[in-house]
Protein backbone atom coordinates (compact mmCIF):
# COMPACT_ATOMS: atom_id res chain seq x y z
CA UNK A 1 0.00 0.00 0.00
CA UNK A 2 2.82 2.50 0.73
CA UNK A 3 4.43 1.69 -2.47
CA UNK A 4 1.17 3.52 -4.04
CA UNK A 5 1.38 6.39 -2.65
CA UNK A 6 4.33 9.42 -2.68
CA UNK A 7 4.11 9.83 0.51
CA UNK A 8 7.30 9.46 3.27
CA UNK A 9 7.00 6.98 6.24
CA UNK A 10 5.73 9.70 8.50
CA UNK A 11 2.99 11.24 6.30
CA UNK A 12 2.08 7.13 5.45
CA UNK A 13 2.08 6.83 9.35
CA UNK A 14 -0.25 9.45 9.66
CA UNK A 15 -2.57 8.80 7.00
CA UNK A 16 -2.85 5.63 6.63
CA UNK A 17 -1.65 3.09 9.52
CA UNK A 18 -3.49 4.52 11.99
CA UNK A 19 -7.62 4.29 9.75
CA UNK A 20 -5.91 0.85 9.10
CA UNK A 21 -5.12 -0.24 12.38
CA UNK A 22 -8.53 0.89 13.59
CA UNK A 23 -10.11 -1.17 10.92
CA UNK A 24 -8.61 -4.07 12.35
CA UNK A 25 -9.52 -3.50 15.35
CA UNK A 26 -12.95 -3.21 14.71
CA UNK A 27 -13.20 -6.15 12.04
CA UNK A 28 -10.99 -8.56 13.86
CA UNK A 29 -11.83 -11.85 12.99
CA UNK A 30 -15.19 -11.71 10.97
CA UNK A 31 -15.20 -13.09 7.99
CA UNK A 32 -15.71 -11.05 4.79
CA UNK A 33 -18.76 -13.01 3.96
CA UNK A 34 -20.63 -16.17 5.36
CA UNK A 35 -20.14 -18.68 2.34
CA UNK A 36 -18.32 -16.64 -0.78
CA UNK A 37 -15.03 -14.82 -1.17
CA UNK A 38 -12.96 -14.64 1.88
CA UNK A 39 -15.41 -16.77 4.35
CA UNK A 40 -12.43 -17.39 7.07
CA UNK A 41 -11.79 -15.86 10.13
CA UNK A 42 -9.84 -12.37 9.78
CA UNK A 43 -11.20 -12.61 5.49
CA UNK A 44 -13.06 -9.15 6.29
CA UNK A 45 -9.22 -7.56 6.95
CA UNK A 46 -7.65 -9.38 4.38
CA UNK A 47 -10.38 -8.53 2.00
CA UNK A 48 -10.28 -5.00 2.91
CA UNK A 49 -6.73 -4.73 2.81
CA UNK A 50 -6.21 -6.63 -0.94
CA UNK A 51 -9.32 -3.75 -2.11
CA UNK A 52 -6.92 -0.98 -0.78
CA UNK A 53 -4.08 -2.17 -2.64
CA UNK A 54 -5.86 -3.00 -6.07
CA UNK A 55 -7.60 0.61 -5.68
CA UNK A 56 -4.55 2.31 -5.33
CA UNK A 57 -2.52 0.12 -8.36
CA UNK A 58 -5.78 1.45 -10.14
CA UNK A 59 -5.43 5.11 -9.17
CA UNK A 60 -2.09 5.80 -10.57
CA UNK A 61 -3.54 5.19 -14.02
CA UNK A 62 -6.06 8.51 -12.99
CA UNK A 63 -5.09 12.00 -12.54
CA UNK A 64 -8.05 13.74 -10.56
CA UNK A 65 -9.90 16.03 -10.51
CA UNK A 66 -10.18 15.34 -13.94
CA UNK A 67 -10.71 18.51 -16.39
CA UNK A 68 -8.63 20.44 -14.16
CA UNK A 69 -4.69 21.65 -14.67
CA UNK A 70 -1.88 19.75 -13.74
CA UNK A 71 -0.81 22.12 -11.43
CA UNK A 72 -4.18 21.38 -9.63
CA UNK A 73 -3.70 17.62 -9.99
CA UNK A 74 -0.68 17.69 -8.64
CA UNK A 75 -1.37 19.32 -5.91
CA UNK A 76 -4.51 17.38 -4.93
CA UNK A 77 -3.02 13.88 -5.95
CA UNK A 78 -2.60 12.78 -2.72
CA UNK A 79 -5.42 14.03 -0.67
CA UNK A 80 -7.37 11.93 -4.32
CA UNK A 81 -5.28 8.78 -3.39
CA UNK A 82 -6.21 9.10 0.47
CA UNK A 83 -10.16 9.11 -0.20
CA UNK A 84 -9.56 6.33 -2.84
CA UNK A 85 -7.62 3.73 0.03
CA UNK A 86 -10.72 5.12 2.50
CA UNK A 87 -13.16 4.17 0.45
CA UNK A 88 -11.65 1.30 -0.44
CA UNK A 89 -11.04 0.30 2.56
CA UNK A 90 -14.48 1.01 4.09
CA UNK A 91 -16.78 -0.56 1.45
CA UNK A 92 -17.67 -3.84 3.21
CA UNK A 93 -17.84 -1.93 6.85
CA UNK A 94 -21.73 -2.19 6.49
CA UNK A 95 -21.62 -5.59 7.05
CA UNK A 96 -20.34 -5.67 10.72
CA UNK A 97 -23.80 -3.97 11.44
CA UNK A 98 -26.89 -5.64 9.19
CA UNK A 99 -25.07 -9.14 8.47
CA UNK A 100 -23.47 -9.94 11.55
CA UNK A 101 -25.02 -10.23 14.89
CA UNK A 102 -21.92 -10.17 17.43
CA UNK A 103 -22.52 -10.53 21.56
CA UNK A 104 -19.77 -11.08 24.01
CA UNK A 105 -19.70 -13.92 26.25
CA UNK A 106 -21.20 -12.78 28.96
CA UNK A 107 -24.79 -12.33 26.42
CA UNK A 108 -24.12 -8.66 26.10
CA UNK A 109 -24.77 -7.64 22.02
CA UNK A 110 -22.06 -5.58 20.93
CA UNK A 111 -22.74 -2.89 17.60
CA UNK A 112 -19.55 -1.22 15.94
CA UNK A 113 -20.40 2.13 17.01
CA UNK A 114 -19.74 1.04 20.21
CA UNK A 115 -15.92 0.66 19.72
CA UNK A 116 -13.83 -2.30 18.84
CA UNK A 117 -14.36 -5.23 20.37
CA UNK A 118 -12.19 -5.82 23.58
CA UNK A 119 -13.58 -8.82 25.94
CA UNK A 120 -14.26 -12.84 24.21
CA UNK A 121 -16.96 -12.72 21.70
CA UNK A 122 -18.83 -14.71 19.51
CA UNK A 123 -20.77 -13.88 16.04
CA UNK A 124 -23.39 -14.91 13.75
CA UNK A 125 -24.93 -14.20 10.13
CA UNK A 126 -28.19 -12.99 10.57
CA UNK A 127 -31.28 -14.54 8.99
CA UNK A 128 -32.51 -12.89 6.41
Amino acid sequence: IWQRTSLSRRQFATLYLGPLERYAELVQQFPASESHHHAYPGGMLDHGLEIVAYALKLRQSHLLPAGTTPEAQAAQAEAWTAGTAYAALLHDVGKVAVDLHVEYADGTVWHPWHGPLRRPYRFRYRKE
